[in-house]
């Protein structure tokens, strides 16, 4: 039998052909339609399969962030029901403008209540530090070490702040017990409660 290679074949007669020849050309069409239909086809559908599953990943990912922050959300509002009554409790303790007169008073009632004679007692010049105006207070008082102690802490239980910070005493005299007290303090006020009383 002679040899036949597919130079030998004829297209036009490939029903005649032998069947190894047929089937080595339907397989290699079928290899051939696959590929073209992998490329043409199923691959732009792979890129955009995961495409799609990028996208479901981002989206997932975000639920996730956005469930995280939804069960955090009543943690975080406790905490800022928290900070806001520490802000309101610190705004307290500072004195607005129009009691100014009576942290004069409160002090001086102070004084006289520990039978303490006061000879200066006013506001100095606001000083400006960032959200706060820092408000001196100048108070000369005489008295004994006893009367001004308890002085010292009655001042302490204010509502309204109220810092000392330059303090200074002396004997009035050398054979007496009665002490010269000169006191420079502090109290402060927020400039928006100011701009907001204006």
């Amino acid at each position: 039998m002679a040899r036949i290679s597919f130079s030998d074949l004829d297209v036009e007669e490939i029903s005649q052909w032998p069947l190894l020849f047929q089937l080595t050309l339907v397989i290699a069409l079928v290899l051939a339609l696959q590929a073209v239909g992998y490329w043409f086809y199923l691959q732009p559908k792979l890129n955009e399969l995961n495409q799609l599953k990028q996208q479901e990943q981002q989206s997932k990912t975000s639920t996730l962030i956005a469930i995280n922050k939804t069960m955090s959300l009543p943690r975080l509002e406790a905490k800022i029901e928290q900070l806001t009554l520490r802000y309101d409790h610190l705004i307290g303790q500072f004195p607005q403008q129009k009691e100014l007169a009576k942290v004069l008073a409160a002090v001086n009632r102070l004084a006289l209540s520990h039978t303490l004679s006061v000879t200066r007692i006013d506001w100095g010049d606001k000083q400006q530090q960032g959200l706060l105006y820092k408000l001196p207070l100048n108070i000369e008082l005489t008295g004994s070490y006893h009367d001004i102690g308890a002085f010292c802490a009655a001042i302490a239980a204010l509502p309204r702040m109220i810092n000392f910070t330059q303090v200074g005493w002396q004997r009035v005299n050398p054979d007496s017990n009665t002490i010269k007290l000169t006191v420079r303090a502090y109290t402060y006020q927020f400039k928006s409660e100011l701009t907001d009383e204006l």
